[in-house]
């Protein structure tokens, strides 16, 4: 049960809302985050990780592969789907579903600038922690508002930003 109001005109301004979920508690999704947990850490073992794209600053793009599937059939049911459509104010069968996420590594660099596609195709991002998020282990730094028009690296670099981790 999705325990937020919509509020566009926040998400508008913001480029982002949070919303508590139902999750919390629910073994189909702890299980599932344990599945995500072993399958990660056995790619690990297998991989080397210092030759991926990503490793200096310490965070690796995955792809959830099948398990991918199950998280969003798992997480967008009807409510959730219609709390996305009155916020963006589109159907989701507009858009094309891509499953993918981050693997933050401890102790690495930080990413200075990140962004996901281009200012060309309009792109919504939902991201769900599979695992408790910490200081240590890689919170998502949102800068406030940088949604609203394309920016050089050298101009985000340079400008004032107003930020919230998560």
């Amino acid at each position: 049960m999705i325990k937020k109001l919509i509020n566009k005109r926040i998400f508008d301004k913001n480029g982002f809302v949070l919303i508590n979920t139902s999750l919390n508690n629910n073994s189909s999704f702890d299980k599932l985050c344990n599945e995500i947990d072993n399958c990660l850490i056995k790619q690990i073992k297998d991989t080397n990780l210092n030759k991926l794209g990503g490793y200096i600053v310490g965070n690796l793009n995955i792809n959830q592969g099948q398990l991918g599937s199950k998280l969003y059939s798992l997480v967008f049911k009807k409510e959730l789907k219609n709390y996305f459509e009155k916020l963006v104010k589109k159907k989701i069968n507009l858009f094309d579903i891509r499953h993918g996420g981050n693997l933050t590594l401890p102790k690495k660099g930080t990413q200075l600038f990140h962004i996901d596609g281009s200012f060309k195709n309009e792109m919504y991002m939902l991201s769900i922690a599979t695992q408790n998020i910490t200081l240590d282990n890689g919170p998502t730094e949102i800068c406030v508002g940088s949604h609203i028009r394309p920016m050089s690296f050298g101009e985000f670099f340079f400008s004032k930003k107003k930020k919230k981790n998560y």
